[in-house]
């Protein structure tokens, strides 16, 4: 959407039948399930009805409403679309100033609206095992960007899953859980600018370390999402930045209006091998598979793609797959662990 439409933008809620409150890919599933039931040809209309109406100008979809421009389509038109599949909505809100899913929506002086944290994260008292869990999970919630939190919340999930329920707290959990307070105070990478500029050239970028796997997509020089996935350091480097550009690609193409995909990751390997520079030896190893899988995916859509290789340094999802030894000084080194797994 236009960023200068702000002030006409209302939310819809989704909800059932018993007007329990639907997220919005339940919404888009039941849609599709529903419209098997016609012909293929007005299958056809209703698919190209949603996805106008759903995914283009006139919408924003959230993780559990629907943000309308009434500037391009009205409330009651999304609304009457959703009856027609048997889901239906609470009253429409107005969006700015609310707070959603952990994020408080503001206007700036130019009218543009913004989205950052709601609530000051404080660490409870005397916590038990399920509430660190759920305290790290505010920490990311629902939000698109989240970039250098990811790993870290990733890596004190994984050790607090190490003990059981009623084991006490380590000190060095508490001691990180700390530390990412004090820089979360400084700068918190929670606050953007809620729209995302209308574009069909798109820049992935990828990284991968022995830790986690990371993607990023940027849309004009800003970052509109990122994430971070878990990885198995018994793994060649090469098959985990490949699976990191996989991932990277399915979070993209999530974005209908795609038409030109900008790829940049560290790894030389990787680069050469889709810009088929070279290929891995066999052709029935994974690596093979992921490439066929790829170049699949983006030929069905019809992407054209442009793989670049950067330095790592510059890389901006380099943040998203490593741990800063400032805020977790106890971290042992997933290189130090591959290697003693290779020498076993």
């Amino acid at each position: 959407m236009n960023e200068d439409l702000t002030k006409n933008e209302i939310k819809i809620i989704t909800v059932d039948e018993d007007g329990v409150q639907l997220e919005t890919k339940k919404v888009i599933e039941k849609m599709e399930e529903y419209s098997g039931q016609f012909n293929r040809d007005f299958r056809q209309k209703i698919k190209s009805f949603l996805e106008t109406i759903m995914f283009l100008q006139g919408t924003d979809v959230c993780e559990n409403c629907i943000i309308v421009n009434e500037t391009i389509v009205s409330c009651f038109q999304v609304q009457t679309l959703l009856r027609c599949f048997g889901i239906y909505s609470k009253p429409p809100e107005l969006l700015t100033g609310k707070h959603e899913l952990g994020f408080e929506t503001t206007e700036d002086k130019h009218g543009i609206l913004h989205f950052r944290r709601d609530i000051d994260m404080k660490i409870p008292s005397n916590p038990t095992k399920r509430q660190l869990l759920n305290f790290c999970d505010h920490l990311v919630g629902n939000f698109p960007v989240a970039a250098w939190l990811r790993p870290h919340c990733i890596y004190i999930e994984q050790e607090l899953k190490k003990t059981y329920r009623d084991d006490p707290v380590d000190g060095s959990i508490l001691e990180t859980l700390e530390n990412i307070i004090k820089k979360l105070k400084q700068v918190d990478p929670v606050r953007r600018k809620w729209h995302i500029p209308a574009t069909s050239e798109v820049k992935l970028w990828c990284d991968a370390s022995y830790d986690f796997m990371g993607a990023c997509i940027e849309i004009d020089g800003r970052v509109i999402e990122d994430k971070t996935w878990r990885c198995n350091f018994r793994e060649d480097i090469n098959l985990l930045e490949l699976k990191a550009l996989y991932y990277g690609i399915n979070l993209t193409l999530k974005y209908n209006n795609i038409k030109r995909l900008k790829i940049r990751m560290d790894s030389k390997t990787v680069c050469n091998w889709m810009n088929k520079k070279i290929r891995p030896k066999g052709s029935k190893t994974e690596e093979n598979k992921l490439i066929e899988m790829i170049e699949e995916r983006l030929a069905a859509r019809e992407v054209k793609t442009e793989f670049e290789w950067v330095k790592s340094g510059n890389n901006r999802a380099d943040e998203l797959t490593k741990i800063s030894r400032k805020i977790v000084p106890s971290n042992k080194n997933s290189n130090n662990r591959r290697k003693n797994y290779l020498e076993n």
